[in-house]
C-alpha cells in the first residue's frame, strides 16, 4: 500500500441537478509502517563523507520529509548488495554524526535496525557496499513509521475543509474502527458530508457534469485512504411555467397544472413550488364539489322548496351561499333562508323556524342565457352566488338553508359523495315546511346530498380553513377500468396552504409508492376568489442509485 501524505483522493462525478438526500464517505487512516524512502520524501545521494574500513564503500543518502517525521526503523530489501551503517537525524542546521542511530558498530552494517522513535524533518543514511548505491537503489530502503495520521481534515474541490479531525486518530470510543478488506486491516471512520456536497449540485435547470474532487489530508503520514460510502440522490427538473402560472379563481374551485417535463417517464417523489396570493379572510366550505348526480335533480318553484343542511359549525357568521342553479322556461328569482335546527345532534337534528334576526339573502335573478344548460357530473357548474346584505351571525352547531323561488322554475342538482364524506342532507316540501326526506328511489342512488358552499368568516375557536389547497393528482382516466382489473392508485392527500404576497414554500410527498404512479398534474384548490400564483415548480423524481 504506498503511504499518502498529503491526500488520498477520491474522484466523483454527478449531474448538476442531483438532489443529494445522503452522502457519507469513509476515511480510513492508520500508521504508515515500513515504507520506501521515495515515498516518504526527496531522496538525494552523494558519497559518504564517513570514513568506512577495508574495500567498502560508503554511500550517503539523504531524505527530506519536509515536515517533521517519526521513524523508528530502517531496513534493506532482501538480498540487496548494500546494508546500513549509521542512520543521522537533522539538528536544524546539520546532522548529528555524533549520535548514530544504528544500534551497532559493524564495520559492513546491517541488514535492518529498530530504535527509539525519533522524529525529524531530514535524515541521513549511511549505506555501505562492495560499490557506490545508485540512486534507484537506494530509494527502495524501507523506513518504519509507527505515527498515526493526526490532524485530518477533508476538503472538496480544493475548497476550505469540510470536515477535521484534530489530534491523532482516534480508536473504537470515537467510531474508528477495524475493517477487513481484500488490501489488509485498516482503521476507519464514516464522515456525513451530505450538507456539503449538496450545496454544489441541486441545479434543477441543467443536467451538465459536475466533479467532485475529494481528499482527505492529514498533517502526520499514514496509509490514507477515501471511499463513497452510503449515498442515496434523486434529480430535480423544472417545470417551465411562463413566466410564472397566475391562476384566476373567479370563485372558489379547482384548476389543474401540468407537470410533465418533456417526455420524462420517471417516477415522481416530491413535488417543491412557491405559492404566493393575498386571500380575502372569507372562506368557502367545501371549496369544490359534490359532483352532480345526473340521475336525479330537484325541480323547484314558488310553492315547491328545498332545504339542505350546511357544512358544519365552521364559519362564525355568513356573508353568501352559492348553490348550482338553473331556471328552466325563462328567467327566475330566487333567494335563500336560513333555518334553525330542531336538535343539536347531527343524526337527529331537522330543518326548524328561521333564524332570529336578518338570515335571508338578497333576491337573485337567474338569466337563462348567462345561466346555460344543466351541467352534467364531468361539465363545470353555473354556481350562483346568494349574498347576504351583511354578515349573519351562526351560533348554532346545525343550521339549514332552504331555497325560496319567487318567481319562475329552478332547478337545483343534487350531489354524489364520495364514500369517505359525509353528504349534506337534503329535505323538501313548501317553502314553510313540512319538511320530507327524498324519495326512496334517489336515496337509492347511493350517497346523495345537498351541492351547496357556504361563504363566510372562520369561527375563532374552529380549525382554520386553508385558502389554498394542494394536491398532486393523476391525468383523467381515458376510459373506465375493466372489471376485474389493476384498481386506480389511492388519491394524494390535500395539504393546507396560508400564502402571502411574499410567497411560501411547499414541498408535497408522493404517498403511494406504487412503481407505475405516474403523477402528472398539480391540482390547485382556492376556497376564496382571486389570484393564486406558483413560482419555481419543481418535480423531484428518482433518477440515482
Amino acid at each position: 500500500m504506498p503511504l499518502n501524505v498529503a491526500s488520498a483522493p477520491l474522484s466523483l462525478s454527478f449531474p448538476a441537478n442531483t438532489l443529494v438526500r445522503e452522502f457519507k464517505v469513509k476515511v480510513q487512516a492508520d500508521a504508515a509502517g515500513s515504507q520506501m524512502l521515495n515515498q516518504v520524501g526527496q531522496v538525494r545521494t552523494q558519497p559518504s563523507s564517513v570514513a568506512v574500513s577495508g574495500q567498502l564503500v560508503g554511500t550517503a543518502v539523504v531524505v527530506d520529509f519536509g515536515i517533521p517525521i517519526t521513524v523508528s526503523g530502517a531496513a534493506v530489501p532482501s538480498g540487496a548488495a548494500f546494508k546500513i551503517r549509521g542512520i543521522y537525524r537533522w539538528q536544524g542546521d546539520s546532522f548529528d554524526t555524533n549520535r548514530n542511530l544504528v544500534p551497532t558498530t559493524a564495520p559492513d552494517g546491517v541488514a535492518s535496525a529498530s530504535f527509539p522513535e525519533v522524529s525529524s524533518t531530514r535524515l541521513q543514511l549511511e549505506l555501505v557496499g562492495t560499490a557506490a548505491v545508485p540512486q534507484a537503489a537506494a530509494e527502495t530502503v524501507t523506513l518504519t513509521l509507527p505515527a498515526l495520521p493526526a490532524d485530518l481534515e477533508i476538503r472538496i474541490n480544493s475548497g476550505p475543509a469540510v470536515w477535521r479531525y484534530p489530534g491523532p486518530r482516534g480508536g473504537p470510543s470515537d467510531f474508528w474502527n477495524p475493517v477487513v478488506i481484500a488490501e489488509g486491516t485498516f482503521t476507519e471512520k464514516v464522515v456525513d458530508l451530505t450538507e456539503e456536497v449538496a450545496a454544489l449540485l441541486g441545479n434543477p435547470d441543467s443536467a451538465a457534469p459536475v466533479k467532485l474532487a475529494l481528499e482527505v489530508r492529514s498533517r502526520i503520514p499514514g496509509r490514507l485512504r477515501l471511499f463513497l460510502g452510503s449515498a442515496k440522490f434523486d434529480l430535480l427538473e423544472r417545470v417551465p411555467v411562463q413566466p410564472d402560472a397566475n391562476l384566476v379563481f373567479d370563485m372558489e374551485g379547482a384548476q389543474l397544472l401540468p407537470l410533465v417535463v418533456g417526455s420524462t417517464a420517471r417516477t415522481l417523489k416530491e413535488v417543491w413550488l412557491t405559492v404566493v396570493s393575498s386571500p380575502p379572510k372569507e372562506r368557502a366550505e367545501p371549496a369544490v364539489g359534490p359532483r352532480a348526480v345526473s340521475e336525479a335533480v330537484l325541480v323547484l318553484d314558488s310553492g315547491r322548496s328545498a332545504c339542505v343542511r350546511l357544512p358544519g359549525a365552521i364559519l362564525s357568521e355568513l356573508t353568501g351561499l352559492r348553490l348550482p342553479l338553473h331556471p328552466q322556461g325563462g328567467s327566475a328569482e330566487v333567494r335563500a333562508q336560513l333555518l334553525a335546527s330542531t336538535d343539536d345532534t347531527p343524526e337527529a337534528d331537522e330543518p326548524g323556524p328561521p333564524l332570529e334576526g336578518a338570515s335571508a339573502t338578497l333576491p337573485v335573478t337567474l338569466d337563462p342565457a348567462a345561466q346555460g344548460a344543466l351541467s352534467d357530473a364531468a361539465s363545470p357548474d353555473g354556481w350562483t352566488l346568494l349574498p347576504f346584505d351583511k354578515p349573519v351571525p351562526v351560533k348554532d352547531a346545525a343550521v339549514w338553508a332552504s331555497l325560496q323561488v319567487a318567481r319562475g322554475t329552478v332547478r337545483w342538482s343534487l350531489g354524489k359523495f364520495a364514500a369517505e364524506e359525509t353528504p349534506y342532507p337534503v329535505r323538501r316540501g313548501p317553502p314553510t315546511g313540512p319538511w320530507l326526506p327524498l324519495p326512496a328511489a334517489v336515496m337509492s342512488l347511493g350517497s346523495v346530498g345537498g351541492r351547496l358552499h357556504a361563504i363566510g368568516h372562520v369561527a375563532k375557536d374552529a380549525p382554520p380553513l386553508a385558502p389554498v389547497q394542494l394536491q398532486l393528482a393523476y391525468p383523467a382516466p381515458t376510459s373506465p377500468p375493466l372489471p376485474g382489473g389493476t384498481p386506480a392508485p389511492p388519491p394524494q392527500p390535500l395539504v393546507d396552504v396560508t400564502p402571502t404576497t411574499k410567497g411560501v414554500e411547499v414541498k408535497l410527498w408522493v404517498t403511494d409508492t406504487r412503481a407505475d404512479a405516474q403523477l402528472s398534474q398539480l391540482r390547485v384548490v382556492s376556497r376564496t376568489e382571486g389570484m393564486v400564483t406558483i413560482q419555481d415548480l419543481i418535480r423531484v423524481v428518482i433518477g440515482l442509485a
